[in-house]
């Protein structure tokens, strides 16, 4: 739903308050945390509002990433994907922009 909003709207979101762009942004990170699929448009999403991304967003990205890559249970992040090796390749573009982005980061990424 937020990857339609956003093809959409994406003129408008350009132009949004700092309020709402950190509304945005804390609610996307917060969706790598639910375990509802959808990944490839998270990854999507996240390649978008990268260059809006600040450093206190990247890490909780990254530490949502390492809690849900490592689960064993059904909170993994791949469990309701069809198609892993094409979610993992999506995870590793979306952790060289974020890397790229942040330099402090890189070695996490």
């Amino acid at each position: 739903m937020a990857a339609l909003i956003y093809r959409e709207f994406f003129r408008l979101i350009r132009e949004v308050t700092p309020h709402e762009e950190e509304l945005i942004l804390t609610s996307l990170v917060a969706s790598f945390a639910k375990s509802n699929g959808m990944l490839e448009f998270k990854c999507f999403l996240v390649r978008q509002f990268s260059e809006r991304l600040q450093l206190r967003h990247a890490r909780r990205l990254l530490d949502t990433l390492d809690l849900k890559i490592k689960a064993k249970n059904k909170q993994n992040i791949f469990v309701l994907n069809l198609n892993i090796v094409k979610g993992a390749c999506l995870i590793v573009e979306m952790l060289e922009v974020v890397g790229q982005k942040f330099n402090s980061l890189v070695v996490r990424c």
